[in-house]
């Protein structure tokens, strides 16, 4: 039997080693969980409706720190106008549109155009024409009131049938169901743009 105490000795720093490489998988799978949940998430996109700002197959970072701060103060998160972000509608996939109106506004589609109304603009705006948004004939006919705490989006494919969004199927959005922001585009790696 052996007692050498240096063989026991040997045992313990491999054991150790070990023991700290566990930690840190578990640490880094467990800052990526909370990451992805509360901070940062990917997404791809899937369809035409973005063009041409955003391509099918376009990989994307969302950041989802707005909303998480939000929603630990419990209060409503609302994006900006312009902004693009991504949704979970309860009775479709996951989306990405641009934000154009907001609670409190009128929105107006007729004539081929698109017109915000609200209190600073009682007579309307166009809200493409701050945006770095080609301009396009807009196509439907509606005109809506945002309610509280929802927003109007738009894709920025704004031909007929060329984005499912608030001008048709999709109607207003509840800001809760807003998951995130478009911060940065990593692929194609061409055009790798932040937003």
């Amino acid at each position: 039997m052996d007692h050498n105490p240096a063989s026991q000795n040997q045992s313990k720093p491999r054991d150790f080693s070990f023991l700290k490489f566990v930690i840190a998988w578990v640490v880094a799978i467990t800052a990526a969980i909370l990451l992805q949940a509360f901070v940062l998430k990917p997404f791809q996109v899937y369809g035409q409706s973005m063009e041409p700002t955003l391509q099918d197959g376009d990989y994307l970072i969302i950041s989802k720190l707005e909303s998480t701060w939000y929603y630990l103060q419990d209060e409503s998160y609302l994006p900006e106008r312009g902004d693009i972000v991504v949704m979970d509608p309860a009775d479709s996939p996951r989306l990405i549109k641009r934000v154009i109106g907001l609670p409190g506004e009128r929105v107006v589609v007729e004539n081929g155009e698109l017109r915000v109304f609200n209190q600073g603009h009682p007579e309307g705006f166009d809200p493409y024409a701050a945006l770095e948004v080609p301009p396009t004939r807009v196509s439907g006919s509606i005109e809506t009131e945002v309610p509280a705490e929802h927003i109007f989006v738009v894709g920025d494919n704004r031909q007929s049938s060329g984005s499912s969004d608030s001008r048709n199927r999709l109607g207003t959005v509840p800001t809760e169901n807003v998951v995130g922001s478009l911060v940065l585009r990593l692929w194609p790696a061409t055009n790798l743009e932040t937003f």
